[in-house]
This record gives C-alpha cells, structure tokens and sequence, in this order.
C-alpha cells in the first residue's frame, strides 16, 4: 500500500469498525440471551434490526471502499476482485435444493 492509499485504508476501516461496533451494540441486545424466549414478533423485529444495521454499514462503507478500490493500481485492484475462497453459494434456491445446481452457480 502507497502513502497515499493508507489514509483511504484507515477511512475505510474506521466505517467498518464504526459498523460492526454498531452491530456488537445489537446483539448485547438480544432477545435470546440469557436462556429467554422471544415471541415470534421479538425475533421478527430482531432480525429486522440486524439486517437494518447490516444494510446500513455497508451503505457507510461504500464510500470508502469506492475512493480507496479507485487510487489501488490495476494489480491491487486485481487481487481484490478475486472471489473469496469457500464463499459459493446457489442462486437459485429451488434447484439447488434439489439438487441441480451447476459447478459455476
């Protein structure tokens, strides 16, 4: 990383700790600490709220990572492009449920 692309990285980790520090923030909250037994509307509006704040850290993160993918040289750029390994997953649930999905998918 160049001088000039670490501040872009420190810009864009700073969203992203800021994100997750959110997060960690929700799930002190949850409803299914401590053996309890959320209602259906409790884990309903549970998930709604995670998802929210999810969506709502990479909307503030983008940003960032957009400023910082466009000072990266064509190699950089390269490398992050990349898909992360292990990370594969079916595009169309209904047949891969059945068993039918492709090698690509």
């Amino acid at each position: 990383m160049t001088a000039d692309q670490h501040p872009l990285w420190e810009k864009l980790r700073d969203a992203v700790i800021s994100g997750a520090d959110q997060q960690r923030a929700l799930c002190r909250q949850s409803p299914f600490r401590s053996g309890a037994h959320p209602t259906i509307v409790e884990r309903q509006a549970y998930f709604g709220q995670i998802t929210a704040a999810r969506a709502q850290a990479l909307q503030t993160a983008q940003p960032a990572l957009q400023a910082l993918y466009q000072a990266l040289s064509p190699e950089q750029c390269e490398v992050l492009d990349r898909p992360i390994s292990g990370h594969r997953h079916p595009h169309n649930r209904d047949d891969w449920r059945r068993g039918q999905h492709r090698e690509n998918d």
